[in-house]
This record gives structure tokens, sequence and C-alpha cells, in this order.
């Protein structure tokens, strides 16, 4: 089990360094990129510390630790470094064949405004059943669990209230690129509006993986526009970055606390807690 811990940990650090060397050398952090940064977290760094904290006898999580269920496991990674290839193949085929068309920046901003306002009238209809966002948050994690029945039937909205999280990284990534102060003001209220919106979705889905992720990606999108068109080091953006990422694991393992916080709940966020990465 502890070489099947160590070689996932192994996988997820050989990812990020091919990252960040694709990043130096580009000067850009594409799509790929998140997707491959995504890749060592699910399939590299979680299982590693699940595996760990097993070992330790301090995991939540039952997993199988039989022969079968570690030879599964295994199999599990080794179909993730399969995933990888297969991904990077195609997209790097893909484009040397055929030239990406650009979206035009009015489309995109067009686009960003009509998901956010999709998104937050489905946030509204898909919680209206519980008495309202502030209280769906508050049941939120009894929902997830199943704990806590409620008769909804606007339930299947919650699919499409996850474009909110899409909009969000449109409209920051719009306000980030806006300049003067002109441009900057105009687009503030929807930033804003979209990252609440984004925010208020995780807590209802009550999902500390998506509350990290959103967090990174919003960052990531912040460090391209400072390497590409502020024309900053990358080498010092990517230092940077490092101590971001490491700031935002921690953030995601006690993010559980800040939900119970917006939950009115009180009790359940001590130091204890905040380690047993119930994700």
């Amino acid at each position: 089990m502890l070489i099947l811990a160590l070689a996932d940990l192994l996988w997820g650090i050989l990812i990020v360094a091919l990252q960040i060397r694709s990043t130096i050398r580009n000067r850009k952090i594409r799509i790929i990129d998140f997707s491959n940064l995504m890749i060592s977290f699910v399939y590299g760094f979680l299982p590693a510390i699940i595996l760990f904290r097993t070992a330790e006898g301090t995991s939540v999580y039952s997993i199988d630790t039989s022969p079968r269920g570690i030879w599964l496991l295994a199999l599990s990674t080794a179909l993730s470094v399969l995933l990888y290839g297969m991904l990077n193949l195609g997209y790097h085929g893909t484009r040397a064949r055929r030239r990406m068309v650009d979206r035009s920046r009015h489309a995109t901003e067009i686009s960003g405004l009509i998901m956010l306002a999709i998104g937050l009238i489905s946030l509204v209809l898909w919680t209206r059943a519980d008495g309202g966002v502030m209280t769906f948050i508050r049941h939120a994690d009894g929902i997830r669990s199943g704990q806590y029945h409620l008769s909804n039937p606007f339930a299947f909205l919650q699919h499409v209230t996850r474009i909110l999280i899409l909009a969000g990284y449109i409209l920051v990534s719009v306000w980030i690129q806006k300049k003067g102060v002109t441009g900057k003001v105009k687009w503030l209220i929807p930033c804003v509006m979209s990252v609440v919106g984004a925010f208020l979705f995780i807590f209802c889905w009550d999902s500390r993986t998506a509350f990290g992720f959103f967090v990174l990606a919003v960052i990531l999108i912040h460090v391209e526009y400072r390497i590409a068109e502020k024309h900053k080091s990358v080498e010092s953006e990517l230092i940077k970055l490092a101590v971001i990422l490491v700031a935002v694991l921690l953030l995601m393992v006690a993010s559980q606390p800040i939900m119970n916080y917006f939950r009115g709940k009180t009790g359940s966020g001590s130091v204890k807690s905040m380690w047993l990465l119930d994700i």
C-alpha cells in the first residue's frame, strides 16, 4: 500500500513538473494545463493522501486493502497514465493539424453574461424548495449525505446551476483583461456577481474540491494574464504560484469550517475535523 501511495505521489509531482516546464517554455497557461493539473490531483495527490492515511488508520474513507483491492487501485493509476498520454497526444496532434478559430472578445463577454443569468435563475429555482439559498446552504451537507430529505421538483437544476462556475471563469478573465478605469468599473459588478454566484453554488453543492479548484482556476487566470500580457518573469510567477498552490490546498482542506460558518453551525470546525479530507 505504501509503495502504491508513493507511486501516486510521484505521479502527481511528475505531472506538475511537466506543466511547469511547459509554462516556462510557452509563456502561457493553456486549457490543457488545467486538465493535466486536475489529473495530477485526482489520480496522484488525492489517492496518495488517502492511502497514506489508510496505512496510518486515520482515513475517513473505507477502501479495499486486500490484494485485489490494491491491484485495482494500481490499475487505476496505470489507466490515469494512459489517460494523460492520450489526452495530451490528442490535444497537441489536433492543434498541429488544424488552426483553432479565435472567438471574438465581444462574443465571449455576451456568453459570460448569458451563463451568469441562466445560472442565477437556476440557483434560485433549485433552492426555493428549502426556503431560499441561505437556508439550502445550511442543509447542504445533510442533503448531500441523504440525511436531510427534501421534496424538490427542481432538483435537476443543480446540473444547470453548475454553469455559474464557468461564468465565473469567463467574467473574471474578461474583467482582468479590461484596460482603463472605465472598462474595469463597467465589468466589476458582473465579475463580482459571477464569483459570488459560483461560491453560492459550491456551498449549496457542499464540495470542498470544487471550492479549491475554483480558487485555483481564478489564480491561474490571473497568472496567465501577468505572463502573457504583462510580460512578467515566468520563473518568478511560478514561484509565487507554488506558494499559492500550497495555500489553496490548505484552504481546501480547511474549508469545512468556512462552509459551516455560512450554515450557521459552530463546534464542527475544530482543527481535527479540518484534516479529515471529506471532499
